[in-house]
């Protein structure tokens, strides 16, 4: 299965990059991303939105398309470097050398992250003060400011869903 996504600027809620991709982590990926996509993250923090979920391939190859295209033609500025509908599984049916294999086997011995390490009871108690209230912002009021960001974002996605119908999907 596949799906369709969307970077967007976190202060402006303006869209910067459509992508689309198999599993969860893609749209959460940024380190393998070009430089222009990393200056817009850098200068404006990102927010991911799903567009499309639960597509073949080919479906999802499609609607990327529509939508670089729709946005495209609503005047925002896209770093997507292609139309879209190109990317995909770029490693099926190849395999790393055995030369490959021990420069990365080499690379990653005694690298175990955190693991076995214990944390002071200074930290362990920030840690927990950290994890601690309310993180869903339940109850929590909008500021007009936060309504605006949210209803621009709606704007672009509705002038692209009535693109979609144009389309006849």
């Amino acid at each position: 299965m596949a799906y369709v996504y969307a970077h967007l600027e976190s202060d402006t809620g303006n869209p910067f990059y459509i992508g689309m991709g198999r599993t969860e982590r893609r749209p959460k990926t940024m380190h393998d991303r070009s430089v222009h996509h990393k200056n817009k993250v850098a200068k404006h923090g990102v927010r991911i939105e799903i567009i499309t979920k639960d597509l073949d391939w080919d479906t999802a190859q499609w609607w990327e398309k529509r939508w670089i295209k729709c946005l495209n033609d609503l005047g925002y500025n896209l770093v997507n470097l292609t139309p879209g509908g190109d990317g995909g599984p770029t490693w099926i049916g190849k395999k790393h050398s055995e030369e490959t294999k021990a420069k990365m086997s080499a690379k990653a011995m005694g690298n175990k992250g955190r693991t076995g390490q214990k944390l002071t009871a200074e930290h362990g108690r920030k840690v927990a003060i950290s994890q601690m209230g309310n993180k869903r912002g339940i109850g929590h009021k909008m500021s007009n400011e936060q309504k605006l960001k949210y209803s621009f974002r709606a704007s672009w996605y509705n002038s692209c869903v009535m693109y979609q119908k144009y389309w006849g999907a």
